[in-house]
Order: C-alpha cells, then structure tokens, then sequence
C-alpha cells in the first residue's frame, strides 16, 4: 500500500521562488507618488460617496488605477510613475468629468472634482419616479443598488439577482451570459473564486453599487493589452457607513426528522483592513463552501491542457478552476472560512483566504441509459447506493508590493488538500429492446484517495522612463501530488448464452505526480500618439508520472498479490511548449484595436516502463492569430468584436492506455495516439443603456470550430468481447476511448433585456437564448454526427415597491432539440419549464411571513418522467429586541411533500434519465441574530 501521508521537500517552483524574491529585494527603493483630493457636488458642495474615478494614461488611455470615494468625498490613488495622465469621475446622476494631469517629481494633493448634475436625468426622474438604475462606462456596467428594493433580511445574491442580465441558477451566478467566476469587494480579493457564497454572505443593506466588467489578468492590465485571458468578475461597491464598523449575523435551527442548521457570519471593516469568518453546519443540503475536486472522484481528470491565446491549464499549476458542483442525495456539511485584507504605507497590500470544509453525502440512485445505434437499441438499467466522505483545506493569498513608484512584485500563492473515501454498492443489468438480458453485474467499491496541490505566481512590473515603455516577468510554478487506493468486489455475469459466473476480487493503488513551470516575458513599446507594440515569449514545461498497480485476489494466500498486468501501468510525460508573439494596440477616440499572432513549438514525450516498454514522441507547431476591436458609439452604447485561437493538449489520463473496470460493464481507457485539439472562435457582444428610463440591453454571440476534436470512440458489445491486453468486454458492454476527429461546431447567443414598470412599481428583466453543438463520434467504428438544440427564455419580475412587501415571479423556459443525422435514430426532444414566485412580507411591527414556490413540469420524457414537480417553502416568524436585530421563525421545507430529483442527460452515444434521493418535508424552529455596529454619526443604524 502506498504512504497517503505527503511529503514534502525543496522543488523547482520553491527555489525559483526565493531567488525571484531575492533578486527583487535589491532594488532601490523611491518615494511612489500619489495623487488625492475629493469629489463633490457643484450646486451645493455635497461630498459624493462612492464616486468612480479612473486613471488612464495619456497618450494611449490605458487604464491604470482606479478609486472609489470615501464618506468624506475624499479619495487617493497611489503607486503612480511620472507621467502624463487622464483622469475621469463619474456618479449616477451627475456629468462625468475629465481633467488632463502630469506627474514629474511630488504628489499632487487637492486634486479636487466638482461633478454638475445632470439636469435632464433629474427632469425624467422626476417625472417618471424612475431612479437611475445602471451606467455603463465603457467595458464596464455598474448596477445603483437602491434601485431595486429587497427585504431587510435579504442577502447580495437576494439583490443583483433583480438586476438585468443577471441570473442565479443551479448553484452558478451568470452575468450578460457568462459564469461569473470572482466576485470582489471594493476591488479586492473576497473568499477566491465561490461567487455565489461570497453572494450569500454579504447583506443586500451594505452594497451601494454593482460592477460588471471583464476582468483583465494582471499582466495584461499592467500592460494595457487584452490577451483574451479575462473573468467575468462582479464587483460589490460597498456603501460608506460600513466601511468602519462590525457586522454580521448568526442562527441555529433543529427541525423534524433530526434536521439542523446551524452558522454565521462576522465581518470588522476598518478602512482597508477586513476580516470576514464564515461557518455553517447543517444536514440540509446547505453547501456554500464548494468542494474541490482534486483526487478526480467528480470529473474522471478529464479535463484537457490548454495552450494559446486561451489560457494554459496544466496538472498542478492551477487550484482554484476545477471546483465541483453539489452533489446530489443528502448531504452533511461542516465548514468554516477566513479571509483578511490589509494595506501597509509600505506599498503592501494582502488579501488571503482559508477554507475548511468537511462533507458527508449519502446517495440513492436510479437511471436508465438508452444506446443508440443504426442496427440496434439496448439499454442499460442501474441502481446503486453510495456513502462518502470529504475533507478539503483550501488556501489562497494575494500579495501586491509596491517596490517603487515604476516596479512592484506581485505573489499568488495557493494550496489545496482533499481527502475522499467513499463506499458504493451497485446493480447494473444491459439489455436488448423487447427484454432479452445480455451482461449484469453485481458490484461493491471501496476508494480512499488523498491529492495536495501547491502552487505560486510572481509576477514582477516595470514602468520605464519612457511614457508606455514597460516590461513585466511572470513566473508560475505548480506541483500536484494525487494517490487513490481501491478495492471492487464484483459477481458478474458475461452473456446470456452461457450464463456464465464471473467473479472480480482486486485492489489498485494509483500514484499520479505532476510538475509545472511556466514563463511570460512581455515587452510594450509605444507607437506613436495612439499605438503600441507587444512582445511576449511564455516557455511551459510539464512532467507528469503514473503508477498504477492492480493486483488480483490469491485464495490460496489469502491475499492480493497476483499482478494483473493488463490493469497497471507505470508511464512518465514530458510537454514542452514555446510561445512567441507580437501584438499590436491601436486607441484613438472611440476605437481599440488589438492584434496579435503566436507560434507556438510544442513537443510531447510518453515513455512506458509497465507493462513493456515503449515511447511515444510528438512535435506540434502551431500559428495564434487574435484580433480583438471595441467601438464605443457613446458612453452607454459600445460593441466588441473577438477572434482567437487556442490548443487543448490531451492529458495524462487520455494518453494513458490503461483500462479502467471499476464498473465491470462500462470499461474505458486511454489513448496514446492523440493529437492536440486546435479551437479558432469568434464572438460580438453589445451593451446599451438609457440611465434616463431605466433600460438596459445585453447581446452576446459565440461561435467556435474544432479540428482534430477530441471526442470518444464507443464500442457497444453484442456478445462477449475479448479487449486487446485479454480483457472481457460483456454482451451489451461498453467501452469507450478518446480519439481526434474533425467536423466540431457549437455557437451560442445571449440577450438581456431590463425595464422598470412604473405601474406595477417592479423592474422587468427579459433573457434567453440559443445553444447550438454539432458533435461527431465514432459508435461501433462507425463516424456519426448528433446536433444539439437548446432555446431557453427567461422572464423574471421583481418589486420594487418597498421593503416591506418585496416579491418576485420569474418562469424560464428550456427546450430541448436533438437530431441524429445518421439514419435509423428518432430525435428525441423535451422541454423544461420552471416557474417561481417568491414572496415577503412584513405587514406590521414585528411579524415576517415568507414563501417560496418552484413549479418544475417536463414534457417528452416518458411517461415515468413527464410529472410536475412542486417544491413549496413557507415561514413566519417575530421579530424584537433593538432594531429588530433577533427573531424566531418556524420554517417548513416542502409543504407540499412532493420534493423529486429528475435529470435528463444527453451525449453523443445515449440519452440517459436518473433520479437521486431528495430531502423530504421538514419543519424547523430557527432563531437569527443580526448584529452591527458603524462609527457613525447615525447611530439608528446599529444594533447595539
């Protein structure tokens, strides 16, 4: 058995680490240079809070700091360079103002704004009562919070989810389309990248304003080129009062059939120093602390490397992209989470974070899996029960250091640990349509895995003397240590000719390891007034080792120490890849322009030491091209035009050919054959808005062509079939591999459309779109081609009358297109609806009454599957003590008791429905205490 225990010792990531960070210690030190002063309003000298203001550098406008004002008005941006610059302000409801600047040797204080306001804003809100409810400042849309009135209880996710072209569903938060995949407060770093818990740990009554924009990453916002590595990122602009004090809440609750909830939340603001602890302990299938998948248990470490314009992802050098989803049955989570920010007047700034979460899911399945095939149908029948358990730590930090007022030295490190052990038991038959049953199996599974993962970014910026002239060094180093020990126990049975009895009794113990080392040098020279040009150059090396032994049941040892040779494997990979590219930036008035081009030189070495020997070496060379153009016709009126190629290198599972039987009926294995997969896209998008009425429009269209598409290749066994290597595939059996194949389109669109309605007093937000796939694969070695519909809509209608009544009604509409284009396939389509209302009320001193209806109906999914579905959730509750801050509330789950979990998944090969044990209805007694207490003059806004 192999040691689970990590070990650790020096590598290569942590001596280039320390000898970045010494190098970099020995530069000199300069006074950084700062500009200050306050935002105020011109009629009357009024301090506005929370004013965005923008530093862009003249001549080519690049952005380089930005600020919010404080509750005096005032602001400061610091760690600026000597040079020409562009500063602008903006508030809602005001002109935006620009003034000219130039930085030489001392900070410029007094740098004072006095904003007019914008008089026929005033005159349409006046007459129409409508308040300003979105701006739109170039790539960026920022969201007026107190436009869209939520109850006093109700937390950020309650908020942004009223607002246009946001949707919060199946645990995911996506904006104008997109998964949102950061959210931050005031700009920084809040909790990593769970956007949906920092959502719901944040109360709706502290944000003033909502930011959506692209966020560039940071060498590419230091270089002022987009290299098409952005995240669709929210920013929570906090309101002033809360930016010194203390808030929070907790609550516990116990219900019915032993259900309990217990957490909370703590929060000090101090100006710029923050701590925030979060915690939760329940058996209600709350889980806002995602778990990270790093043993593979959820994906199968199926995900792919990526090189090129893209991003990279490689085995160890990223923690942070691979969380995943809830897990269906009944879960029991524990967890707990800190994140603190500070800055120094040293020029350091630190954000960090720390998680701890602890999972235990209990799972009841069913599913049934219809093959698809030109000569003939089978199907496959399963019905297991599976316990596990998982416990994860999580860290990640931000340290940014301001060395002079032209170098910093920015830090990322990141760490991760999981262990899963997880006990299933299984039955699973395959048969013919009309009856006749072909393989079955009865199956036990045992795994106990345990994965850590470290990684670092250095990122080093300097701003030459001449105005644009810069040059940036990144440096990232990941290491990625993964063992998985398991044991399957299995009665089969092979063909229903022979009804013969096959017993499995083996043991696996698996070994993977993968080293990262990445480099990107990027060199800006300016052109000219408007232009500029970009050289970048980024080496990858990755090694990547496997070791996996199956070793069969001896009963005359009474022991396993029979190698089954053709279910182990021992391999190494080595991947080396050479980007080089220019760029070129072009920004006059209202137009950028960006374009670029790589080639990029990759080799992949493979060799295998058991069982057998053998080497596999590739060499790929590939030409980037991107181009990127933004036209902004006015300042709530722009579009984006994007073009860009990337490469997805196969991983170290699918070059891996070892066959996996942990179900003795769907075997898969590797490839060691597979090419890269090249992907060129395209896309456009359109923001507009017309703050004056209220409205808001979001278009967004992609498209993206693969070739050498890596996809699977399915064997469906009509009698047993020996497998190369001796492996039985039964009767009815599947296995599937990875190979290339070309002919991969998909294209997809998006629109967001938000109104107020004045006589309603609400905001209507209008949404949907398009998904379109072809997908090729090969079935029985036959090539064949399925294409996917999806057409979606959703309406969602929120109040905006008052706090006190607060209600939304919301239906989205899915319907489902697929067709077979090879012949001897029916089409299969279905439709989804789900249809919510939501509604809270506070109809006098004290008393809260809430309820909750989801209505879910399908339609084309048998007859077992076409039901409605309506999960019904009420309570009502008192409210005392000073500012009403406590309350208990008696709270049912599922009035109704008709709560059921159904799922349709279709792919290339199957159409497959299951179902999965749900929680059933349940009261509980809860109590909640809200605390806070702000250093303001306003003492009615605290608690105690």
């Amino acid at each position: 058995m192999i040691d689970v225990l990590p070990k650790f010792r020096l590598t290569y990531p942590s001596i280039l680490f320390l000898l970045g960070f010494l190098f970099n210690l020995t530069l000199v030190h300069a006074q950084a240079y700062s500009i200050s002063g306050h935002i105020l309003a011109q009629k009357d000298g009024e301090q506005l809070i929370g004013a965005n203001i923008l530093l862009l550098r003249l001549p080519d406008s690049t952005q380089v700091k930005g600020a919010v004002s404080d509750i005096d008005g005032s602001y400061r941006i610091s760690g600026i360079s000597p040079g020409t610059y562009l500063q602008k302000v903006s508030y809602l409801g005001f002109h935006t103002e620009e003034k000219r600047l130039s930085i030489q040797t001392t900070n410029i204080q007094n740098f004072d704004f006095h904003l007019k306001e914008n008089t026929n804003l005033l005159q349409e809100t006046q007459i129409n009562a409508i308040m300003p409810r979105m701006t739109v400042q170039g790539d960026t849309v920022m969201m007026n919070a107190d436009a869209f009135k939520v109850n006093p209880d109700a937390d950020a996710s309650d908020l942004v989810k009223k607002m246009p072209g946001i949707l919060i569903q199946n645990g995911k938060v996506q904006a104008q389309g997109e998964d949102v995949k950061r959210v931050l407060v005031d700009g920084k770093e809040f909790f990593g990248d769970d956007a949906l818990m920092t959502l719901k740990n944040l109360p709706a009554e502290i944000v003033d304003k909502v930011q959506i924009y692209d966020k560039l990453s940071d060498q590419a916002s230091f270089s002022g080129y987009d290299d098409g590595n952005t995240e669709k990122t929210l920013n929570i602009v906090t309101r002033q009062e809360i930016k010194d004090g203390i808030f929070g809440r907790v609550y516990a609750g116990y219900g019915t059939d032993k259900r309990y909830n217990l957490g909370g939340n703590f929060n000090y603001f101090k100006d710029a120093r923050r701590l925030s602890i979060l915690e939760l302990s329940n058996n209600v299938n709350i889980q806002n602390f995602n778990n990270e998948d790093l043993v593979g248990v959820a994906s199968g470490s199926s995900s792919r490397a990526k090189f090129g314009k893209g991003g990279r992802q490689f085995g160890g050098g990223q923690i942070g992209n691979f969380l995943t989803p809830k897990q269906g049955g009944i879960n029991h989570a524990h967890g707990v989470g800190v994140n603190f920010v500070d800055e120094w007047k040293k020029g350091v700034e630190l954000s960090a974070s720390y998680f701890f979460n602890r999972v235990h899911n209990e799972n009841i399945s069913t599913l049934n899996r219809a093959y698809l095939t030109e000569d003939y149908q089978q199907n496959y029948f399963q019905s297991g029960v599976s316990e596990s358990y998982s416990t994860n730590h999580r860290f990640n930090a931000k340290i940014e250091y301001d060395i002079n007022d032209r170098v910093s030295l920015d830090f990322k490190p990141q760490f991760s640990i999981q262990n899963y052990h997880a006990e299933s038991l299984l039955d699973a038959l395959i048969s013919m349509t009309g009856g006749d049953t072909l393989s079955k199996s009865n199956n036990q599974n045992q795994s106990q895995n345990h994965a850590y993962n470290l990684s670092n970014d250095i990122l080093f910026k300097h701003k030459l003397k001449k105005d644009g002239r810069t040059y940036s060094l990144k440096f990232t180093g990941g290491y990625n240590n993964r063992q998985a020990n398991g044991q399957l126990t299995a009665d089969n049975i092979f063909s229903h000719v022979t009804d013969s009895l096959f017993t499995q009794n083996q043991i696996t113990n698996g070994l993977s390891k993968s080293l990262s080392l990445e480099g990107d040098i990027k060199y800006t020279e300016p052109i000219g007034k408007n232009a500029s040009l970009i050289l970048n150059y980024e080496p990858t090396y990755v090694k990547s080792t496997s070791d996996k032994m199956t070793y069969q049941y001896d009963s005359i040892t009474n022991s396993y120490q029979i190698i089954d040779i053709q279910l182990s494997n021992i391999f190494e990979n080595i991947n080396i890849a050479h980007n080089a590219g220019v760029g070129f930036r072009y920004n006059y008035k209202n137009v950028k322009f960006n374009i670029g081009v790589e080639y990029q030189n990759t080799s992949l070495k493979s060799d295998r030491t058991f069982p057998g020997e053998s080497t596999v070496n590739k060499q790929y060379n590939n030409v980037l091209p991107s181009v990127q153009v933004r036209f902004k016709k006015s300042k709530s009126n722009n579009f984006k035009f994007f073009y860009q190629t990337n490469v997805h290198a196969p991983n170290i599972s699918q070059l891996q050919d070892v066959i996996d039987n942990s179900n003795p009926l769907i075997l898969s294995g590797g490839n060691k054959d597979l090419n890269q997969q090249y992907t060129h896209s395209v896309g456009l998008n359109w923001r507009y808005a017309i703050p004056q009425k209220g409205r808001s429009v979001f278009v967004f269209m992609s498209g993206s062509v693969n070739r050498n598409y890596i996809t699977n290749s399915t064997l469906l066994a009509q009698h047993d079939t020996l497998l190369p290597g001796g492996i039985i595939l039964p009767a009815g059996g599947q296995f599937t591999r990875p190979v290339n194949v070309n002919g991969n389109w998909n294209f997809r669109s998006f629109f967001a459309f938000g109104t107020p309605l004045l006589a309603l007093k609400s905001n209507l937000n209008i949404s949907g779109g398009m998904t379109y796939n072809k997908i090729p694969n090969y079935v029985n070695d036959q090539l064949q081609f399925n294409k996917t519909f999806d057409f979606n809509g959703n309406i969602f209608l929120g109040s905006n009358i008052s706090e006190r009544v607060d209600f939304s009604w919301s239906y989205q509409a899915t319907y489902h297109i697929v067709k077979y284009l090879q012949a001897g396939k029916d089409n299969n389509n279905y439709y989804q609806g789900v249809a919510g209302a939501n509604l809270s009320v506070l109809p006098w001193k004290g008393l809260v009454i809430n309820s909750d209806v989801k209505l879910n109906h399908y339609i084309g999914l048998g007859s077992d599957y076409n039901q409605n579905i309506t999960l019904w959730n009420a309570s009502i509750g008192y409210k005392f003590l000073k500012k009403q801050s406590a309350q208990f509330s008696l709270q049912v789950f599922d009035l109704l008791g008709t709560n059921k979990s159904i799922n349709r998944t279709i792919t290339e090969t199957y159409i497959e429905d299951s179902r999965v044990n749900v929680l059933s209805r349940y009261f509980m007694l809860q109590f909640t205490y809200k605390f806070n207490r702000y250093n303001t003059d306003d003492t009615s806004k605290n608690s105690f």
